[in-house]
């Protein structure tokens, strides 16, 4: 375990205190790797919903230039970006 590969010296406070703020440091690092930018994650989801609904729209025959626009969807796609 990382916990135990940290050398330091000293009195034992200092070594809690040392640890504790590498531990804080990894914390940092891990939540930016493993979380990433949640923002673009939201955007990245919304942009899948769109092509989702445009793939079924284009699959079923239904588009709004054909006229079709009472479709529960017709609303989504309006909102797509």
């Amino acid at each position: 375990m990382w916990w135990n590969s940290i050398v330091c010296e000293g009195r034992l406070d200092f070594i809690l205190a040392f640890k504790s703020r590498a531990l804080k440091d990894k914390l940092k690092e891990w939540a930016k790797t493993s979380n990433g930018n949640l923002a673009m994650q939201k955007h990245f989801e919304s942009i899948a919903k769109c092509e989702k609904i445009a793939w079924r729209q284009r699959s079923s025959g239904q588009s709004v230039e054909t006229g079709v626009t009472t479709t529960p969807s017709f609303s989504t796609i309006n909102k797509c970006p």
